[in-house]
């Protein structure tokens, strides 16, 4: 599933896979996976420094809400 999300930020700038994304749908559910264990402190350290390299966000709505605030 990396090689998919590297892909996806390829083409799409970013590694936010739409959660709704028939299209998307596997990397979808693999992508809130990774954010969930991230969070729950069990994703591996490696793992961690690949999805950090290609500018994964684990926190997508932090982020949003961060950006909408300096925005206003």
């Amino acid at each position: 599933m990396f090689a998919e999300l590297k892909t996806y930020e390829a083409q799409n700038g970013d590694c936010n896979v739409p959660k709704g994304s028939s299209e998307y749908r596997p990397l979808g559910t693999w992508v809130n996976s990774q954010r969930a264990l991230y969070k729950k402190g069990k994703l591996s350290r490696e793992r961690t420094r690949l999805l950090e390299g290609v500018g994964f966000d684990f926190y997508p709505d932090e982020t949003a809400w961060d950006k909408m605030l300096a925005d206003f």
